[in-house]
């Protein structure tokens, strides 16, 4: 077995290995078959997942995981404490085995270790493995850490980052990430899974359209884009063409009913439009959510309000955005990013009790994903 580490959002780590755990089930060995055992040696850590999995496991995780930004192989591990020692352990790597040719991007990251230069680290890799493969290059990237002079080299399996799903590619200001949207809509659904058939899905903050996109593509498997390791020599073809998903015993259940939204902002509402082109059962209204209203029987609202903007806190007769989004809209829940630091802005609507609160890290801000059911 391999050693693999996800990269996950601060505050999502619980997510993601919610989210790797759900999956086991349905990877598949090159044969085709189940796996009896996809991981072993599972670990929470700040930041991250570590586990270990066969290498075709791994990378399989590609095609189901939505929250991690991205998958790293961990190579191989040394210590050492000086410059020519450091280049001596280069030599240690069985760089042919995983690389196709000179990384694109190499970067160093030194705590609390002897070799600290970090443009000494990356530029002397970069000269040695350009000895070794010419002028052949790789899409890879390459992550060399230390911590108290202990090295962990790491090879970056995914390339552009998995929140890039290959759907809702235009982006206007300040979108939220696919991931965070992921984790919002799981929240927003919680135990009710078997409901969202009967439920339109609704954001009066719009935006690009991330949300309703991520709603109608949440169960989808990730295959309308490229990834980082079918370009390196260990990919197994199968999955370099990604023919092992006809071998998936897995029925794709239904996301939402519809889809609605609103945003006011004439170039943002043309960018979600254009996004959304292929979502079935789909309204957007160019206007603010108090000019217009869901007219289905069950909505539940997750949305990302833009929090210096569109938001005005006394927007209708007194009440803050959320209270008159409530009275207004009724939906049976709502689900919403907020900065943590302005939460006091808010309260809770007549009418609603608090479902779950979690702390996330979305674009450098600390902000809070609350949601609230209607009594």
């Amino acid at each position: 077995m391999r050693d693999f580490f996800l990269v996950v959002p601060l505050g999502a780590e619980g997510h993601a290995l919610k989210e790797l755990e759900s999956v086991a089930p349905y990877l598949v060995d090159m044969e085709g078959w189940p796996l009896a055992q996809a991981y072993s040696e599972i670990r929470e850590v700040k930041g991250g997942i570590e586990f270990k999995a066969e290498l075709a496991t791994g990378l399989q995780l590609h095609y189901w995981l939505k929250v991690p930004v991205r998958i790293l192989l961990r190579l191989y591990n040394f210590r050492c404490r000086d410059r020519r020692d450091f280049r001596t352990q280069l030599d240690k790597g069985s760089w042919q085995e995983w690389l196709s040719g000179t990384p694109v991007q190499i970067k160093a990251e030194s705590t609390a270790s002897k070799v600290w230069n970090e443009s000494w680290v990356q530029e002397e890799t970069q000269k040695y493995l350009k000895a070794k493969f010419g002028t052949k290059t790789s899409v890879s990237k390459l992550y060399l850490r230390s911590l108290e002079d202990r090295w962990t080299v790491s090879l970056d399996l995914t390339g552009e980052p998995l929140f890039k799903r290959g759907w809702a590619t235009l982006k206007e200001k300040a979108p939220i990430r696919e991931n965070l949207a992921t984790i919002g809509l799981r929240e927003l659904i919680g135990q009710d899974y078997w409901q969202t058939s009967e439920v339109c899905l609704a954001d009066p903050f719009l935006g690009s359209g991330t949300i309703l996109a991520e709603g109608f593509h949440l169960n989808d498997l990730s295959l309308n884009r490229s990834f980082a390791f079918e370009s390196e020599p260990f990919c197994p073809k199968l999955l370099r063409d990604k023919k092992i998903v006809s071998n998936y015993r897995w029925k794709k259940p239904q996301s939402f009913k519809s889809y609605f939204g609103t945003e006011i902002d004439e170039k943002t509402f043309t960018t979600a439009t254009a996004n959304l082109c292929e979502v079935s059962d789909l309204k957007l209204m160019h206007s603010s959510f108090e000019a217009t209203k869901p007219e289905y029987p069950r909505t539940w609202i997750l949305t990302n309000p833009p929090y210096e903007m569109r938001v005005n806190l006394k927007s209708v007769e007194g009440k803050n955005w959320l209270e008159a989004l409530a009275n207004k809209w009724q939906p049976e829940k709502i689900s919403f990013f907020y900065p943590k630091d302005r939460m006091n802005e808010l309260g809770i609507p007549k009418g609603y009790r608090l479902g779950g609160q979690v702390s996330l890290s979305n674009g450098g801000i600390n902000v809070q994903l609350t949601t609230l059911i209607r009594d």
